[in-house]
């Protein structure tokens, strides 16, 4: 993936992340935490479908209807080829371990933890 594409995600999915954990829904949680269990559960490339399932409930439990546009861009060129090899397992390990901590913030309404475990996601993910 090119570096604009973790630029832009640097600079919106951070604040979605903090907007979702002061606006969203019950409903919103349970589907996060659903998304979450696949990431756990599923093999390498389903669990990839998970985490972008995940990532679009957070932008929608945002609230700002311009994030979840910019989120669906942002999801379309994450699914482009780059010829990127897939996360070591290792590594792997660690960004599905963040997401944790993300639906664990914005489960708990703490916008500031929301913003850095999605921020330290995205670094992983780089």
């Amino acid at each position: 993936m090119t570096a604009a594409i973790f630029e832009l995600r640097k600079a919106i999915e951070p604040s979605a992340a903090a907007l979702a954990a002061e606006r969203r829904s019950e409903q919103q949680r349970e589907a996060m935490r659903t998304a979450l269990v696949d990431l756990y559960r599923l093999p390498a490339m389903p669990a990839r479908m998970s985490q972008r399932e995940f990532r679009g409930l957070m932008f929608e439990s945002s609230g700002n209807h311009f994030f979840s546009a910019v989120g669906r861009i942002i999801d379309q060129a994450l699914l482009e080829p780059t010829g990127q090899r897939l996360p070591r397992p290792t590594q792997t390990r660690a960004i599905v371990a963040k997401y944790s901590d993300l639906f664990a913030a914005i489960s708990a309404a703490d916008a500031v933890a929301a913003r850095e475990a999605m921020s330290e996601a995205i670094d992983l993910e780089w």
